[in-house]
């Protein structure tokens, strides 16, 4: 009887440490210079197929990566066109540009010069830890 206590009280004890466990903070991304419900500014914008700005790229930040994290990869993605850039066509709806910081548990990704976006994507997805994102959007 005194055994079958014993092992009850430890199993409650267990089961009661992992339930009180401290959960780590979330991966998280942003940008003060991408702010969430406003236009992203034109300095941001390509400049070339009819758009007019400066080629500069967003300050990016992130905070608690994961553990094991060796480096980070960064992607921009416009789901609302057929290529990539930001400069979306004259009088489209304005086009959403997702930003991806991805935490990687490897210290360089082994990519080609000429490696694609797909290339680059399936290699970070294959060495990927966490990822975190956040969304801009322009149109003209």
């Amino acid at each position: 009887m005194v055994q079958r206590n014993a092992f009850a009280l430890l199993a409650a004890g267990v089961f009661a440490g992992g339930t009180l466990a401290a959960q780590a903070p979330a991966f998280e991304a942003s940008s003060p210079d991408i702010i969430p419900g406003k236009p992203i500014a034109t300095k941001f914008i390509y400049n070339g197929f009819g758009c007019t700005g400066q080629n500069v790229s967003p300050a990016v930040m992130w905070k608690n990566a994961p553990a094991g994290t060796k480096s980070f990869a960064l992607m921009v993605h416009d789901p609302d066109a057929p290529t990539g850039g930001a400069c979306p066509p004259a009088g489209d709806k304005p086009h959403r540009y997702h930003f991806t910081v991805y935490a990687l548990k490897v210290a360089k990704l082994d990519l080609p010069p000429t490696a694609t976006a797909s290339l680059a994507g399936f290699t970070i997805n294959s060495n990927l830890l966490a990822k975190a994102t956040f969304t801009g959007t322009f149109g003209r």
